[in-house]
């Protein structure tokens, strides 16, 4: 990719990778980069993610002024996405920034940052239930299914035609391959985010 999609593509690894420094000393060169190509989103993109990186260092005082910055750069077109996208470490900072000047921009950002984090879980869950339910056997699956379901240990034994002791024991199976833990209360909740349609 050119230079500019390049830099600001770099940027968001190295925020991904906790590597805040590196971003801010890389980041006058990328931003030099970026000029000549006129590129308005990338260099936003970039003051954006020179926030996140001072916020991830903890520097308050550096995070505020550049996200305003970023703020002042988005707000003509109302461009809330590369602010959302960097919600996890800029989220204490847009909620002082809604009470200010950029208000509804900072207010927007961090509603669509709320709904990218969701978005984000929901894949990483289905991801992580795909993961665990391969390692289940054709009658453990069935187990968990029905106990997501809500169904008693004998209710499953009698549909299943086993003991209740043998249902127990494939639930502590099942338990274990999916990493549910075994001090939890209510295991059985757990299970449903594995069957979210049981």
């Amino acid at each position: 990719p050119p230079p500019p999609c390049r830099n600001y593509i770099s940027a968001q690894c190295l925020l991904a990778q906790g590597q805040y420094t590196e971003l801010l000393v890389r980041w006058s060169d990328w931003e030099q980069e970026c000029l000549p190509y006129s590129n308005f989103l990338c260099l936003l993109y970039l003051q954006v993610q020179r926030a996140a990186a001072f916020a991830g260092r903890g520097d308050v005082t550096s995070c505020r002024t550049s996200l305003k910055q970023a703020l002042a750069m988005a707000a003509a077109d109302k461009l809330v996405l590369p602010l959302a996208q960097n919600i996890a470490l800029l989220r204490p900072y847009l909620e002082q920034e809604a009470q200010g000047e950029y208000a509804e921009l900072a207010a927007a950002a961090l509603h669509l940052g709320q709904r990218l984090e969701a978005g984000r879980g929901q894949i990483m869950s289905a991801r992580f239930a795909e993961a665990g339910l391969q390692e289940l056997t054709e009658q453990e699956l069935q187990i968990a299914q029905l106990a997501a379901a809500r169904h008693t240990n004998r209710e499953i034994a009698q549909r299943l035609s086993l003991s209740e002791g043998t249902i127990k024991q494939y639930l502590n199976k099942i338990f274990a391959k999916l990493q549910i833990d075994a001090a939890a209360k209510n295991k059985r909740h757990q299970l449903e985010r594995f069957f979210p349609n049981s």
